[in-house]
């Protein structure tokens, strides 16, 4: 009898831990799918939509440690860019002043994570869009900026 209750015992949990994943779940290859659709090219006379870049964050949990991947989307373009542990979120121009981001930014993001934050600004201009990348470690001062990526327009 005990040896057929630990016979069935041990049967369950190799099943419950061969058992296929939840379909509900994210997947890391589900949150890395990027639409980079190439926008259609004018003919003589148009004039093609100079769309405002802008960050594009998808979030993925994994052991309890949250993990942002960033992209850049612009003029009906998609273009990865970093990814960063913690939650990154769109900062609010009014903080920029705060965080050492130049007035023209287009746009920043960022978040913090285990006493450190890494944040992203864009400076675009018709012909090149500029990413800077900073960082702010607890305890010490500034934001570290630095240009990060070029993208061409």
């Amino acid at each position: 009898m005990k040896k057929s209750i630990s016979l069935l015992f041990t049967a369950l949990l190799i099943y419950a831990c061969s058992s296929p994943q939840n379909d509900e779940e994210t997947r890391l290859s589900d949150t890395l799918q990027i639409n980079n659709t190439t926008p259609e090219v004018p003919t003589s006379g148009e004039v093609v939509d100079k769309s405002e870049p802008e960050f594009k964050i998808k979030v993925e949990e994994l052991d309890y440690q949250p993990r942002s991947y960033l992209s850049v989307e612009y003029d009906g373009k998609v273009f990865p860019l970093d990814s960063m542990d913690g939650t990154a979120e769109i900062i609010n121009p009014e903080q920029y002043q705060s965080m050492e981001i130049p007035e023209n930014a287009s746009t920043a993001c960022g978040g913090w994570w285990a006493g450190g934050g890494t944040y992203y600004f864009i400076n675009s201009t018709e012909t090149v869009v500029s990413i800077y990348k900073g960082f702010q470690d607890e305890g010490f001062p500034g934001f570290n900026w630095a240009l990060f990526k070029e993208l061409n327009r």
